[in-house]
């Protein structure tokens, strides 16, 4: 997947000023799992996820340029396969972050559900280890469990990552 970003960003985003505007276009990333549909609460018709040259604009004037590389490479799997689902805050663009770990940093992603897919806002490392305090946990893989679902403490899922 990330030939296709690279691609995409280079073909819109690339070499652009600061601040500049870019041309409106989305590419497809990936399609959601059952675990994360599941969880959100979304129909199969929202399992699309798509990002814009806009957001990628916006994380390529940001971001430090190796986060943004980093990003460009991997939020694919930090989308399909994440760790852990909160509810976003509600002064937020998204109304869901996924988060994974990946090496030994967490990324953040969050996630805009419209009416047929889901399009990426923002996504970006975590720094701070406090930043998801005040945050509700959704959702939470935790050390090769099964999946189990935050807001019914009653009910495990079968789902498993893809």
């Amino acid at each position: 997947m990330d030939f296709e970003m690279r691609r995409f960003f280079t073909k819109y985003v690339k070499g652009t000023a600061n601040k500049a505007m870019v041309i409106n276009r989305a590419m497809f990333l990936c399609r959601l799992s059952p675990t994360v549909i599941d969880n959100i609460h979304l129909g199969d018709l929202q399992s699309s996820v798509r990002i814009s040259s806009r957001c990628l604009k916006h994380l390529y004037d940001q971001k430090p340029a190796e986060e943004f590389i980093f990003l460009l490479d991997n939020l694919y799997t930090v989308v399909k396969h994440p760790q852990r689902i909160y509810l976003n805050k509600g002064d937020k663009r998204g109304g869901f972050a996924l988060v994974s770990t990946i090496g030994n940093d967490e990324y953040f992603c969050s996630i805009e559900p419209v009416p047929s897919e889901v399009q990426i806002a923002t996504a970006f490392r975590i720094r701070d280890p406090r930043y998801l305090k005040n945050y509700t946990l959704l959702w939470s893989w935790k050390d090769g469990d099964l999946p189990r679902n935050a807001g019914d403490p009653t009910r495990e899922s079968a789902n498993v990552p893809q």
